[in-house]
């Protein structure tokens, strides 16, 4: 009996073959661990009686009553019986044998000590609680104490009464049916409170520990990412700058446009494996993002000068510093990601407009950008922000679909927002706030 051991040792220090002993020859007192809440039930009552049998014991041997120490005789002989039981074997409703049995043992002492007129009466009420401890259904708990007020009842078959006694009896009667069906009630819903909290707590720890083990798996996923990126990035930078050389080694020649094709592959390739990196370093708060005061709108000349040969890109509010407080380079490539959607949705030749100025409540940054695309159709709004989402304007131009996912997550990493609109002129307009350096650092 491993567990009856392992429950011995927790409820009693000391010599460790003397707690086996203990828990072989008495698994009543000293159930496993794994017996729950119903064992520690038990056991508590087991020690109670214990407890009421030593005092009990105490007292007879004081007044020197021959009859009641009789009667604790036999009644230290159930005791040591039912010590002995393994009840974490039984089912619960089998440990309802010990409040009948104390019930028996009552009426015995009753009888023995005076009938209707005996002291000690008020014991039925000790079968009674116990009864509605561990008598698991409720109705089974008031049938007990129905035992107990019928027991009570007794002296009035076997023993001469007079009214004022049987009154008292049938007082006695009702008070304890009373007390036992309230008790098993009471008992009954503390029981259900219990086992629903302790439900309650086993669900949390099981969500913590998901919660830990995907936190621990997220770390490992970011730590993945970054070896594949450190292993990936020096092999494809190195076939794109060979391709390059290739190209201008057979320049004008056909196998030109297959080597300017590996050079783009290699770039689109290079640009996914940016956007999965930042995906991971931004879902597990690793992002590195280091806050400076900035000058915006010289950040974003120099950012967007070039970036569309094909398009007409207009600024505005450009003219004066405005100084917020950002992560240039992080910045920086948000500006680029949406000036380079803007030109890969809009047709050739069109202008794209890029403004910039101060929010309404004048302590943050505003930057649009503005396109004469085709907008996103409505249904397919609400995924724009999604990773990997491409929409059905999309047609063949390439992309990942991570773009915008990364962009949103930089500038909320700001404390800003990025956000779209639909004018009513047709194109798209993609809008993102940063909080102005002399507001934050306040």
């Amino acid at each position: 009996m491993s567990g009856g051991s392992v429950g011995a040792r927790a409820q009693m220090p000391g010599d460790a073959t003397g707690s086996v002993t203990l828990a072989r020859v008495l698994p009543g007192l000293f159930p496993p661990a794994a017996a729950g809440l119903a064992g520690t039930e038990r056991r508590i009552v087991l020690w109670l009686v214990v407890l009421v049998g030593v005092l009990g014991t105490a007292v007879a041997l004081a007044g020197g009553q021959a009859t009641i120490q009789q009667r604790l005789a036999l009644a230290w002989a159930g005791v040591a019986i039912a010590c002995a039981v393994p009840w974490h074997r039984l089912s619960r409703g089998a440990f309802s044998v010990v409040p009948l049995a104390v019930t028996a043992w009552t009426a015995l002492l009753v009888q023995a000590t005076g009938g209707a007129a005996s002291p000690y009466s008020g014991v039925y009420y000790l079968a009674v609680v116990l009864g509605a401890v561990v008598v698991p259904p409720l109705w089974l708990g008031i049938a007990v104490g129905a035992v107990a007020a019928a027991a009570n009842l007794a002296p009035v078959a076997y023993a001469a009464t007079d009214a004022l006694e049987r009154n008292e009896l049938f007082v006695r009667a009702g008070l304890l049916l009373t007390s036992a069906s309230f008790a098993s009630w009471l008992t009954h819903e503390l029981t259900r409170v219990v086992v629903i909290a302790s439900t309650e707590r086993q669900a949390l720890g099981h969500e913590q520990d998901v919660a830990t083990e995907m936190r621990r798996l997220q770390g490992l996923r970011q730590e993945y990412m970054a070896v594949i990126a450190h292993e990936l990035r020096n092999p494809l930078i190195a076939v794109g700058a060979a391709a390059r050389v290739v190209a201008k080694d057979v320049q004008g020649r056909p196998s030109e446009a297959m080597a300017n094709g590996i050079v783009q592959e290699i770039r689109h390739a290079l640009d996914l494996l940016d956007g999965l990196t930042d995906v991971s370093s931004l879902e597990s708060g690793r992002l590195r993002i280091v806050l400076r005061p900035t000058e915006l709108t010289g950040l974003i000349r120099s950012t967007v000068n070039g970036q569309a040969p094909e398009h007409t890109i207009g600024l505005t509010g450009v003219e004066q510093p405005i100084v917020v407080l950002a992560d240039e380079a992080r910045i920086a490539q948000v500006i680029r990601n949406l000036v380079g959607n803007a030109a890969k949705y809009s047709p050739l030749g069109t202008t794209i407009e890029v403004r910039a100025g101060l929010g309404a409540d004048r302590r943050s940054a505003i930057v649009q950008i503005r396109d004469e695309g085709p907008g996103i159709p409505p249904l397919e709004r609400a995924q724009l922000f999604e990773r990997f989402s491409r929409l059905s304007t999309a047609g063949a131009t390439r992309g990942s679909g991570l773009g915008l996912y990364i962009s949103r997550g930089i500038v909320r990493d700001h404390h800003g927002d990025l956000t779209a609109d639909w004018p009513p002129g047709g194109g798209t307009v993609f809008t993102f706030s940063l909080p102005l350096a002399s507001d934050a650092t306040r």
